[in-house]
């Protein structure tokens, strides 16, 4: 980043006010005469003038208070022109609002000041880009390896030292990633309340938390990865207002300062290699679909062999997604990708229609009373009670058709997965027991692993 005083040094220019402000950045250097040249400045620039306008003390004080109030980085005074020394009323301005004020001699002449701040101007542009390109490169081999969205999000994190979440088009967290500073549960709840209000508007905007404004940046995923071009262009769905509906929404937050040129820079490029790996998981599950049906359009009674039984083709692959996801959370853990497939109703319902007397024959084995009849409800919030029953012998899993008061455990989605599967969440806070000790010593015993 490009300083008053980087920019200085090595100049044969003297300073003489807002020797504090010095480290402010300069984001160009601007020539004008004119009394107020800030309806063409954006802010951040060093201004060059040799006070041509400036003939009276009030002219010369009222033009150093609008460059300070329109944020500008400096002033570059040219002497031996209009004024053979800096205006005593501009300084005595400038000292009182801490503004940097350098006087450049006759002898220098303002190309020399340009020249410097260009040339550093361009090589950080240049560094920016090249760190960008690489880090571009690294998220395609995420994508490339396969490694899925989790990944992706914890990559990015790192390249730009932020928060990383993915939600889909309605607002819900797909998977959010940290680099150092965890978010707060009330700040990801903000983040999915504002995006649920945007989400028929593709436009990057900076979420309005008070915590997060001005640190972070909200980027529309389009299905395409372009969120430039127009619906009618791309034949994507749209609003009343010609808007694309985006398909996902790509949100990092800095752990500490604003978002650096880089960082934005890289999340834009990122946009691109979200949609990418969205689509590459549409395009995994449309195969394993469409290969499905194929099947099926040929020979709808299709079987294959399976562990010494026989598994209709239908029920098969919801099989290998269940074993999938299982094997992950073996490896990966309680991460959030893990929770968003086993908490799919799809493969828990396979579960239990297809393997609840299965799953339950190893734990009979070590049941510490098996003579007794066994009633526990595995309940998890906007789902039915998922039973647990030992009757007549037998042991299974059903899905309860009444809100009948047995003994339960309050549990959610994914890991009521994993403990019909016979494993144990990593956060013992996604499981509550109301049981006795001996009942839930006897649950844990029937769902102790397949």
């Amino acid at each position: 980043m490009l300083t008053v005083r980087e920019l200085l040094r090595g100049l044969d220019v003297r300073l003489l006010t807002g020797e504090e402000a010095t480290d402010v950045a300069v984001r160009w250097v601007h020539i004008s005469e004119l009394l107020d040249p800030t309806p063409w400045l954006s802010g951040g620039e060093v201004l060059l003038t040799t006070g041509m306008a400036l003939q009276t003390p009030a002219q010369q004080r009222e033009f150093l208070t609008r460059l300070a109030d329109h944020q500008l980085a400096g002033l570059g005074f040219g002497t031996g022109f209009s004024h053979s020394e800096i205006p005593p009323a501009l300084l005595h301005a400038a000292a009182e609002r801490e503004f940097p004020v350098f006087e450049v001699p006759y002898e220098v002449p303002f190309i020399a000041v340009t020249e410097a701040a260009f040339t550093q101007l361009v090589n950080e542009q240049y560094a920016v880009l090249r760190r960008a390109l690489a880090a571009h490169e690294r998220l395609e081999r995420v994508v490339l390896s396969e490694r899925g969205l989790d990944a992706l999000a914890g990559t990015l994190a790192t390249l730009i030292g932020a928060a990383v979440l993915v939600f889909d088009a309605r607002g819900e967290p797909l998977v959010q990633r940290a680099f150092r500073r965890t978010l707060e549960p009330e700040e990801v709840a903000a983040l999915t309340a504002e995006l649920f209000e945007r989400r028929r508007v593709a436009r990057a905007f900076l979420p309005s938390h008070a915590g997060l404004a001005d640190r972070s940046l909200a980027l529309p995923v389009a299905a395409d990865g372009n969120n430039t071009m127009p619906s009618s262009a791309t034949g994507h769905s749209a609003n009343g207002s010609g808007d694309r509906i985006p398909e996902a929404w790509l949100v990092a937050i800095k752990d500490g300062g604003p978002l650096s040129d880089f960082d934005r820079l890289t999340l834009h490029q990122a946009v691109t290699i979200v949609a990418l790996e969205l689509l590459r998981g549409r395009v995994v599950g449309d195969t394993e679909r469409r290969l499905a049906g194929d099947v099926l359009d040929r020979e709808p009674d299709a079987v294959i062999p399976w562990t010494g039984r026989r598994m209709a083709v239908a029920k098969f692959i919801p099989h290998l997604r269940n074993e999938h996801a299982l094997h992950r959370w073996d490896i990966a853990g309680d991460d959030e990708t893990s929770r968003q497939l086993l908490g799919d109703m799809d493969l828990v319902g396979h579960s239990v229609g297809e393997l609840g007397r299965i799953l339950l024959v190893a734990g009979r084995a070590h049941d510490p009373d098996p003579d007794s009849e066994f009633h526990v409800r595995l309940r998890t919030e906007g789902q039915p009670d998922l039973r647990v029953i030992v009757e007549n012998g037998n042991a299974t899993l059903a899905w309860a058709s009444d809100e009948a008061d047995e003994p339960s455990v309050d549990i959610d989605a994914g890991a009521r997965q994993l403990f019909i599967w016979g494993r144990r969440p990593d956060h013992r806070g996604r499981l509550r027991s109301h049981l006795t000790q001996p009942g839930l010593a006897r649950l844990q015993a029937l769902l102790s692993g397949y």
